[in-house]
């Protein structure tokens, strides 16, 4: 038994160096496929730290073939040790994500349309806009279905869209001035809540004027200028534009890479004219609904409601690093100039329809539970401003810690009615102001 451990020790000593060096090349080699060759460079700063652990195990390996075997041993047996706590840890933080992604109201969408199906025959589920963005189809809808009764929160709500497939009572499109035109993703589409305890309805029974929501589910800044450019009305007194904290800039990442999409940026007199393509929209739309409702039957089928590990997913310890990266990007986020190209630009649309325009910063969670850090917001908050654009402060306005109780656990992401309700009243009060 000690010759067969001794063979081993060797073995082990022999081919420590090597393969230290092996993975590191690897490493490095992949690293620079997905940074610059699959991501074209947009995600470098997210891939920095893989360079840097690379190169820092590069450069173990090569010093650990002039060390002793006996500092190799205790290096092998910290190496096992460490690993053994990092997939301990994974399948902890992995469950923890599990537990929040499969809580009891964020069901599948499609068990709630099966559901109501049996109820209503006109009956459809939101299909986000971002979900045609990795297809580069030179037409590309930035609105649902028109018209039809759409389920956006599972077994929650449903709604009935209007002309052009947006989150309003149809009737609103025919007013002859509108005080209020919201732009945004599934806060500003009132996603999970009821139409009348969404922020348009909100401010609209408050200020008794008409109000137009053009919010829509997964929406980044450049999806929503193109919606600002394709739906705005010349009678529009005043836009809100509704900056979501959590994943704006990540949505903008993604937004840029679509050839249709960027035009909209590059080009100001680039447009689809949505508005009188509605049948195109609805025909691509829901073209995509089918597609997505047979797959996802399919899924629900198979699907098993205890929990599984993505063994890929484990060991590539994929829940830890999201979570430090995470962590990294929302204390070390930089704003990308595609953005404030995207807010002057908008900024400038609506001054030439004689419209106030608005921005509106809508913190997440986490700002309140200690992950991020003041130094986010004030820098946005300066970009905003030298863009001589008045800036709605709702952390300053609204939100502290005692109010961290108003974000439900079983809905990531968004705020309760009675937060929908504050917001409202706090921008409706700064703008008449």
């Amino acid at each position: 038994m000690e010759k067969f451990n001794l063979k081993f020790i060797n073995l082990v000593n022999k081919v420590f160096s090597p393969t230290c060096l092996i993975i590191s090349i690897l490493l490095l080699v992949y690293t620079f496929y997905k940074s610059k060759i699959y991501w074209d460079s947009n995600l470098d700063e997210y891939y920095n730290v893989y360079y840097f652990f690379s190169l820092i195990l590069f450069f173990f390996s090569i010093i650990s073939f002039f060390i002793s075997k006996k500092i190799k041993n205790y290096l092998l047996l910290f190496f096992i040790i460490t690993i053994i706590f990092i997939y301990i840890l994974e399948s902890l933080v992995s469950y923890k994500i599990y537990k929040i992604n499969n809580s009891i109201k964020f069901k599948n969408k499609y068990e709630s349309y099966l559901e109501m199906k049996k109820v209503y025959s006109n009956i459809v589920i939101d299909m986000d806009p971002k979900i045609f963005l990795d297809s580069n189809s030179k037409f590309l809808p930035l609105s649902g279905i028109s018209n039809i009764l759409t389920i956006d929160c599972p077994g929650q709500t449903i709604w009935k869209s209007d002309r052009y497939g947006f989150n309003n009572d149809d009737k609103v499109w025919d007013e002859k001035t509108v005080d209020f035109l919201i732009i945004g993703d599934s806060i500003a589409q009132g996603e999970c809540v009821s139409r009348s305890e969404n922020i348009s309805s909100i401010i609209q029974n408050i200020s008794k004027k008409n109000v137009i929501n053009l919010g829509y589910d997964g929406n980044g800044p450049l999806l929503e200028f193109a919606t600002l450019k394709e739906y705005l009305n010349p009678n529009v007194k005043n836009i809100l534009w509704l900056y979501n904290e959590k994943n704006d800039l990540d949505d903008l990442k993604y937004e840029i890479k679509n050839k249709t999409l960027i035009n909209y940026l590059k080009n100001p007199f680039f447009s689809q004219n949505l508005k009188n393509n509605q049948n195109n929209v609805n025909k691509l739309v829901y073209s995509k609904f089918e597609k997505h409702l047979i797959t996802n039957l399919e899924e629900t089928k198979k699907r098993d409601t205890n929990y599984q590990i993505d063994l890929i997913k484990f060991l590539k310890i994929y829940s830890i690093r999201y979570s430090l990266n995470l962590f990294y990007k929302k204390i070390n986020e930089k704003i990308p100039t595609e953005f404030i190209d995207i807010l002057h630009q908008a900024n400038e649309y609506a001054i030439r329809n004689n419209s106030n325009f608005y921005f509106v910063y809508l913190p997440e969670k986490e700002r309140y539970t200690g992950l991020l850090y003041a130094s986010k917001l004030n820098k946005m908050k300066l970009a905003i401003e030298n863009l001589n654009i008045p800036f709605i402060d709702l952390d300053k306005l609204l939100f502290n810690k005692k109010k961290i109780n108003l974000f439900p656990e079983e809905l990531p992401g968004n705020y309760t009615a009675e937060v929908y309700k504050q917001i409202s009243k706090t921008i409706y009060n700064f703008v008449i102001d």
